[in-house]
C-alpha cells in the first residue's frame, strides 16, 4: 500500500483528496498547522495524522500540498529537502507562476513533481469525473502521462503556465469581480423582490452571483492580486462596459451588440443558451429539494 501526504490535510482541498485516495487503497495521513482540525479531519475519514511534518513525508512516496496560495512555494521549499529521493510532490494551487521555479528545482532532491489544478469549487464532493489540467514543469509527456495514472477516472488536459494564469484570470478573477460589482450595486435593495420581478435570466446571474460570494473570500483576493493578467482583463472589461455605456444612440448600439453577437455565435453553445437557460432554471424552480430554489 503506497503511502501518501496530504500538507494542508484539513483543509476543503485536503479532504477531497484524502478522500480519493483512500478509497484507492493508499495509506493516506494528513497534516495541517491546525492539529486539533487535522485529528478530527482524519477520525471523520478513517485516516491518519500527524502533527508533525517532518514525520508526515519522510516515509510517503507522495506528497500533496494544498495550502493556501501565498505559502505554496515557501512549504514546498520547506519539505523538499525532506523527501525520499525518487518520491513525487504534487502541487495543486489555481496559480501557476508562482511555483513553477520551486517545483523545477525539486530536480537537486531527485524529488519529481506534478504540477495539477482540479477545475472544481469547494462545493464538489467527489473528484471522480471532474476536469484536471496538467502544468509541464520539466518532462511534459511524463508528468501527463503520471498524472493520467494517478487520476484515470478524472477529465485530464495540459496547458502551458503562462496560458493557464491568464485563463484563471477570466474564469476565476474576471468572473468574480464581475459577480461582485452586480451585488455591490443592489446590496442595499430589497433583493427577495428584485428576485421575483426579475425573469430567468436575471434570478439565473443573481443565484450565480450569491454563490460565488457565499465561499471564503480569501483564495479569490489571492488570485486577482497575484495573478500578473489580472489587470490585462479587468482593464478590458472596464473598457467594453464605458463603450456600450456611453453609447446613447440606439442604432448604434444595436449595432455594437449585434456585432458581439456575431462573433460569439461560434460558440457552439450559443444557438441552444437560451434553451438550455430555461431548462435549467426549470429545473431549478421545480426541484423536489426546496432548498435549491427561494
Amino acid at each position: 500500500m503506497k503511502k501518501l501526504a496530504i500538507i494542508g490535510g484539513a483543509g476543503q482541498m485536503g479532504v477531497l483528496f484524502a478522500t480519493y485516495f483512500q478509497n484507492k487503497n493508499y495509506d493516506v495521513v494528513l497534516y495541517d498547522i491546525n492539529n486539533d482540525k487535522a485529528i478530527s479531519t482524519s477520525k471523520k475519514l478513517g485516516v491518519s495524522s500527524t502533527n508533525n511534518i517532518k514525520k508526515a513525508i519522510t516515509h510517503s512516496e507522495i506528497v500533496i500540498v494544498s495550502v493556501p496560495l501565498e505559502k505554496t512555494s515557501d512549504v514546498i521549499s520547506q519539505i523538499s529537502s525532506l523527501m525520499p529521493k525518487g518520491a513525487l510532490l504534487i502541487e495543486i494551487s489555481s496559480l501557476k507562476s508562482n511555483v513553477l521555479g520551486v517545483m523545477r528545482d525539486l530536480g537537486r532532491f531527485k524529488v519529481q513533481p506534478l504540477s495539477i489544478h482540479p477545475l472544481i469549487g469547494p462545493g464538489v464532493k467527489n473528484l471522480k469525473g471532474q476536469n484536471l489540467v496538467v502544468i509541464p514543469i520539466k518532462d511534459p509527456d511524463g508528468e501527463i502521462e503520471l498524472a493520467k495514472q494517478l487520476f484515470y477516472d478524472m477529465s485530464i488536459d495540459d496547458m502551458e503556465c503562462e496560458k493557464h494564469d491568464e485563463i484563471m484570470s477570466i474564469t476565476i478573477t474576471l468572473n468574480h469581480l464581475i459577480c461582485a460589482s452586480l451585488l455591490s450595486i443592489i446590496k442595499d435593495l430589497d433583493i427577495e423582490k428584485l428576485r421575483n420581478l426579475g425573469g430567468p435570466s436575471f434570478q439565473l446571474l443573481l443565484l450565480l452571483c450569491e454563490s460565488t460570494l457565499s465561499q471564503e473570500q480569501e483564495l479569490y483576493s489571492s488570485i486577482k492580486n497575484m495573478n500578473e493578467y489580472s489587470d490585462k482583463w479587468l482593464d478590458k472589461f472596464d473598457v467594453n462596459y464605458k463603450k456600450l455605456k456611453n453609447m446613447s444612440n440606439t442604432k448604434n448600439l444595436t449595432t455594437e451588440l449585434n456585432i458581439i453577437q456575431k462573433h460569439i455565435s461560434t460558440d457552439p453553445y450559443f444557438p441552444k443558451s437560451y434553451k438550455i437557460m430555461y431548462e435549467m432554471f426549470s429545473v431549478l424552480k421545480n426541484s423536489s429539494n426546496r432548498d435549491l430554489v427561494p
